[in-house]
């Protein structure tokens, strides 16, 4: 009997034990989903671009406009994290017109200062992608060569009249999480991105285990190789071979290829070697605010 309440008691601290732990996990998801909620109707995210640069020409031929909380309140989130948190609820569709439309902004004010242009790319949530426009305030589809938020605000006509870019300086970059579902859906949306004049980069290229379905599927321009592929200062001859591989298949099926991550000069020669002319990462440049960027001796 003793031994029967002991098991029991046991037990029993144990159960408090984990509920009190899923109840403190559960508090800090519920406080940062209220927060990242609060700094999206505030405006409190950030835009960061980062320089693409060409190993052949050793110049700035493109940016990725990249997306940050506000760091005024101090707080650091993951931005896997908090995008996670805002496609739940859907919450990423009205972030993602953001940026779009901070990227336009961009290019208007590169264009207006005589700065030099080039493309912009901004990741797009599957989410964004192929949200019913019957179940969201913020769905996007399109027609006849325009983008539509139906029951929204005004980001279609900003993102359309207000802005007049040339469309071949924006890019849309989207994950292979992309086509876990709704494949004939988000394939379709694609082409009409396409047919608009914007070209569509599959980013973090071999980070999952479909990559090689996709690119015979998914109607895309650009392949960017995920730093998994550069985990080390010195890439090994197998990582070599690989690289290599996938640059001549990019090469065959018209791609370009651009390498992610990026952080020694040993690893830009090897790329340049294996055929990668185009490499992102922190040895061309961290992403900082515009003003810093347009700074760079390599972007004038």
């Amino acid at each position: 009997m003793i031994e029967f309440v002991i098991i029991f008691l046991l037990i029993l601290v144990i159960l408090l034990f984990i509920s009190y732990i899923y109840r403190d996990i559960f508090k800090k998801y519920y406080k940062r989903e209220i927060y990242l909620h609060s700094a999206l109707r505030n405006n409190e995210f950030d835009i960061y671009i980062q320089p693409k640069y060409s190993l052949k020409s050793e110049s700035i031929v493109g940016a990725e406009c990249l997306v940050r909380v506000n760091s005024k309140n101090k707080r650091v989130i993951n931005t896997e994290r908090f995008i996670y948190i805002l496609e739940k609820d859907k919450s990423i569709i009205e972030l993602d017109l953001y940026i779009l439309e901070e990227a336009c902004k961009i290019i208007n004010r590169w264009s207006d200062n005589k700065f030099k242009l080039v493309p912009i790319s901004v990741n797009v949530s599957r989410v964004t992608l192929i949200e019913d426009d019957t179940e969201s305030n913020y769905a996007l589809s399109l027609d006849n060569k325009n983008i539509h938020i139906e029951n929204s605000s005004k980001k279609l006509n900003d993102i359309i009249n207000n802005y007049n870019i040339d469309t071949r300086l924006l890019e849309i970059e989207v994950t292979e999480r992309v086509m876990l579902k709704d494949t004939n859906k988000i394939i379709s949306v694609i082409k009409e991105i396409k047919d608009l004049g914007i070209k569509v980069s599959l980013d973090d290229f071999g980070s999952g285990y479909s990559s090689l379905t996709i690119l015979k599927n998914l109607p895309i321009d650009t392949i960017k190789l995920d730093k998994l592929f550069l985990d080390k200062k010195d890439i090994s001859e197998k990582g070599k071979i690989v690289v290599e591989s996938i640059i001549n298949m990019a090469n065959r099926l018209g791609l370009e290829v651009v390498a992610e991550g990026v952080e020694y000069f040993e690893q830009a020669q090897v790329l340049k070697n294996l055929g990668c002319e185009i490499v992102q990462g922190y040895l061309y440049g961290r992403p900082t605010n515009i003003s810093d960027f347009e700074k760079l001796e390599i972007f004038n």
